[in-house]
């Protein structure tokens, strides 16, 4: 199948283009991910500046807070209050519960809020055996708020931005796929002038020359013909004339002549020949010039 000049030309251009396409998706869902990551980081810490602010605005009533994201339908947030020492005094997904809390002192976000006032960081859950992605800021007086969502809410946001970049590169590849047969398809045409020449010529036409080609990179092959061409013509014509001269030569003799071919018929005679022989003729000449002498 890849003897073909134009499937070939077909492939490169198709493979050109999907190579392409391939690794701009690839590095755009790079990217996105990576300015994804940094969206994710503001927003978190900056609805877990607003709770810690409502809940100062509430008494310090956390539960009142969490319940005011669930409403706004955050369900799947979980909101925790962490003392000076780590200790949890709170937490939106245990508050009905009297089970205590790991001490999280240790926890990066909890660290750099600490140190910073605000931290963020995304990991596993030690307690719920999920992905969360945790933000926390820390609340003036020692302790920090802590808001933490499922990683799948943050890949669902992610999967409808990196679903408009693949749609848009499938359709790139399909539109690569039309113009690389379309590519094909011209570069297949364009060849027929110098195809119909060349026949012709080989035809015995030999008048004919190559004046359209492709581009300019098939102009010594297109030149390349025309002188063979040419100087078949020029031999044909050198022949001719040198056959005339001998025509003339041996009609001028007086005497007859025979030339005989290899195996020994008779290819050609004059005319002298004729007369002394009427039975040779050039009537008698057949399609391989030779001479057959009648019974």
């Amino acid at each position: 199948m890849f003897k073909s000049f134009t499937i070939r030309i077909f492939a490169s251009v198709l493979a050109a283009a999907l190579l392409s396409i391939g690794c701009t998706v690839y590095f755009g869902l790079r990217a996105m991910e990576q300015g994804q990551e940094l969206d994710v980081r503001e927003r978190m810490i900056s609805e877990a500046s607003l709770a810690s602010e409502l809940c100062r605005l509430n008494g310090g009533d956390a539960a009142k807070v969490a319940d005011y994201f669930a409403t706004k339908g955050h369900k799947e947030l979980r909101l925790t209050i962490v003392d000076s020492k780590g200790d949890v005094v709170f937490d939106s997904m245990r508050k009905d519960t009297g089970e205590s809390l790991d001490n999280h002192a240790d926890r990066p976000e909890i660290i750099e809020a600490a140190r910073e006032g605000s931290g963020f960081s995304m990991r596993d859950s030690g307690t719920l055996s999920e992905t969360l992605v945790y933000a926390a800021v820390s609340m003036g007086d020692g302790s920090i708020l802590r808001l933490a969502v499922p990683m799948s809410e943050v890949r669902h946001v992610l999967w409808s931005r990196s679903e408009m970049l693949l749609r848009t590169g499938l359709l790139a590849a399909f539109l690569s796929a039309l113009f690389a047969v379309l590519v094909s398809l011209s570069l297949k045409k364009s060849f027929q002038p110098m195809i119909h020449v060349v026949k012709d010529i080989a035809s015995g036409h030999l008048e004919r020359r190559i004046s359209a080609y492709p581009g300019k990179e098939f102009a010594p092959l297109a030149e390349a013909v025309n002188s063979m061409a040419h100087s078949i013509e020029e031999q044909l014509k050198t022949q001719a004339d040198q056959t005339a001269q001998l025509e003339t030569i041996l009609n001028a003799m007086s005497d007859g002549v025979l030339v005989l071919g290899q195996k020994g018929h008779i290819r050609r005679c004059n005319r002298a020949m004729e007369r002394s022989f009427p039975a040779i003729s050039s009537s008698n000449l057949n399609w391989s010039g030779e001479i057959r002498i009648a019974d």
